[in-house]
């Protein structure tokens, strides 16, 4: 049995142990037992959350001082101090009289007063300090790192995606009736200038990318010169719901995700250098008529055709593979990348169940999470990028996702941002003593402001903070800074 198949079994087992049929549906619907009354009172309903035809502002989504969202308005208030140890089993509460534990409570306090939130502080298996570690809260970009264990899990580090160009012949002197591109999840297929924009940027400098005129050049060298019926785009392998209805309104248009494929070619960008971006509502079509005109620069006679399966029978004229796994989630993670992350979780739910859709790729991150030890309770998920309102998690769920990090083929959860260096934090904590010291995963929506990670100073510790206040995001990342800069005063 493949890897695939045995993949497939375990969470299929899984899924069965812990009620297949209610993840899903709590995955794709909110209900009583999901979201509190009082939210779903004021929340973004279903219809307004779905994503308007494509468009692009070009720049993040950016709210004047003092507005305010109205999910915002309703995030869980709470000021209960959990008595857990977390991030799991096997940790030992501090002394009572540990110094550490006091001080960090003094320089914490007037954080906790403003935005209580939670709060969780770990030295190797010791717990120094916990507030509200079990609360759930909306977790933002942290969540990534609850699909990037799944995906560890069940495809491996050394995963790869594959994109094909298949025709229905091989070449008869240099001519084939039509080429079609068969989109393989890749969340990374990119042109080199794309590739070059991207990572001229600090935030993206850790970013891979699959090369895509190197799957032309491969057509080229099969002898293919000319293509009589037009080059087609195949995403089948997901399904065609191009954005999560519970995601707010203006995700799209500020430039937080892309319509979603199986076949995306630079991340369903058509125009980016300058100006507001283009953003075609179709990716497989996008991503076909631009190999078509890649092929044409390099001597094929090739024109774009419509989206369409490949006939029975054909045959695979060339293919390339992406980069390993653990590199495009490096990636995902520094510079919290929504496409990668909503892309990967579909991949995650095709290669376990055979349905690349949202659903199951929630339905198997659940299910696998928790038999990874990472706890879950008060954890709810209805993406992969953090991206909507109705997600909560709690402390201690995100630091055990951290902590997996340690294990033999979960390293790549540790490849977050650095403080002043890389990825969401190369502006943040420009100074010493955090400058290079601190790598964490970042996450920030409306109303919400994350981070999880760990202080390498004199002695390390790993933290997680959660906060979630109706108030301007630079408020809420004072809060951070605040909390994270107290953290750090451990001798």
């Amino acid at each position: 049995m493949g890897r695939g198949k045995r993949v497939g079994a375990v969470v299929s087992a899984l899924l069965a142990t812990a009620g297949g049929g209610a993840i899903l549906a709590v995955a794709t619907h909110p209900s009583p037992a999901t979201t509190a009354p009082t939210e779903r009172a004021a929340a973004t309903s279903p219809a307004d959350g779905v994503a308007p035809s494509a468009r692009r502002a070009g720049a993040g989504h950016v709210r004047a001082p003092g507005a305010k969202s109205d999910v915002a308005k309703t995030l869980p208030r709470t000021t209960t101090t959990t008595t857990l140890p977390a991030p799991g089993p096997g940790f030992t509460q501090a002394s009572m009289t540990n110094r550490y534990e006091a001080e960090l409570a003094d320089r914490l306090a007037p954080v906790r007063h403003a935005d209580p939130g939670c709060i969780l502080v770990t030295q190797g298996k010791t717990l120094l300090y916990q507030s509200n570690a079990t609360e759930p809260l909306v977790p933002g970009s942290t969540e990534k790192l609850l699909v990037a264990a799944a995906a560890l899990d069940v495809l491996g580090p050394n995963y790869t995606y594959t994109t094909e160009v298949l025709a229905p012949a091989a070449p008869v002197r240099g001519v084939v009736s039509g080429l079609w591109v068969v989109g393989g999840g890749d969340p990374v297929l990119e042109e080199p200038r794309f590739d070059a924009w991207r990572v001229g940027q600090p935030r993206y400098r850790d970013d891979v990318f699959t090369n895509v005129d190197t799957l032309a050049a491969a057509v080229r060298a099969k002898g293919v010169t000319t293509v009589t019926g037009g080059v087609h785009g195949d995403d089948a392998r997901y399904d065609s719901q191009r954005l999560n209805p519970y995601w707010p309104s203006y995700t799209e248009a500020d430039g937080d995700i892309n319509p979603l494929s199986a076949l995306t070619l630079n991340m369903d960008y058509a125009y980016w250098l300058a100006g507001p971006s283009v953003v075609p509502p179709d990716p497989a079509s996008y991503a076909a008529g631009r190999f078509a005109q890649l092929l044409h620069s390099i001597g094929v006679n090739a024109a774009p055709g419509a989206d369409a399966l490949p006939p029975a029978g054909s045959v695979v004229i060339a293919s390339i593979q992406s980069p390993p796994l653990w590199e495009i989630i490096r990636g995902m993670l520094s510079a919290s990348d929504n496409q990668i992350a909503e892309l990967l979780l579909k991949e995650i739910g095709y290669h376990a169940t055979g349905h690349g859709t949202t659903a199951a790729g929630l339905a198997v991150v659940k299910a696998v999470d928790t038999r990874l030890g990472i706890p879950w309770t008060g954890t709810v998920m209805y993406d992969g990028s953090g991206l909507s309102h109705y997600d909560r998690t709690t402390c201690r769920t995100l630091l055990g996702a951290f902590y997996l990090g340690d294990k033999p083929g979960f390293t790549a959860l540790r490849d977050v941002s650095v403080a002043g260096e890389t990825g969401t934090m190369a502006d943040r904590f420009l100074d010493p003593p955090l400058q290079g010291h601190l790598l964490a995963k970042t996450g920030s929506v409306d109303g919400a402001a994350s981070m999880v990670g760990e202080i390498d100073l004199s002695t390390p510790v790993r933290f997680a903070v959660v906060f979630n206040q109706p108030v301007p995001d630079y408020q809420l990342l004072a809060y951070e800074d605040a909390a994270v800069s107290a953290i750090a005063s451990y001798p």
